[in-house]
């Protein structure tokens, strides 16, 4: 079952609790316990790794389960740089997966936010 919630502008609610992000929620999905909420990221902002990583986790509680990583791309293509997600979903298979603004795709581990490259959209 789904877990409900309730998001205005960078703020998720959920069973009486709330968080707040730095910059708006964008897209809310949530499966087996876990809320994944991708923000949304302004325009002609510096992206910094810290920036590029607008994909978390939260459980029920609202704590935050995970960040997404790139340390595995990282570590096989040195010359990667991240960039904000622009749009994820669960896929058929129950998947995490989400694009950037480059095209290039991600399957995201549910459990420990590692991102991995699948493909590319365009």
């Amino acid at each position: 079952m789904a877990t409900e919630f309730k998001v205005v502008n960078n703020i998720i609610r959920i069973k009486g609790l709330s968080k707040s992000f730095d910059y708006l929620i964008d897209q809310v999905l949530s499966r087996d316990g876990l809320i994944f909420v991708r923000l949304q990221i302004p325009m002609n902002i510096q992206i910094t790794p810290r920036i590029a990583a607008n994909l978390i986790a939260l459980n029920e509680r609202l704590e935050v389960a995970w960040v997404v990583n790139w340390c595995g791309i990282s570590d096989e293509f040195p010359a990667f740089e991240a960039l904000p997600l622009e749009i994820m979903s669960l896929n058929d298979d129950g998947n995490l997966e989400a694009s950037d603004f480059m095209g290039r795709r991600y399957r995201i581990s549910m459990d420990t936010g590692t991102a991995a490259i699948i493909g590319a959209v365009k």
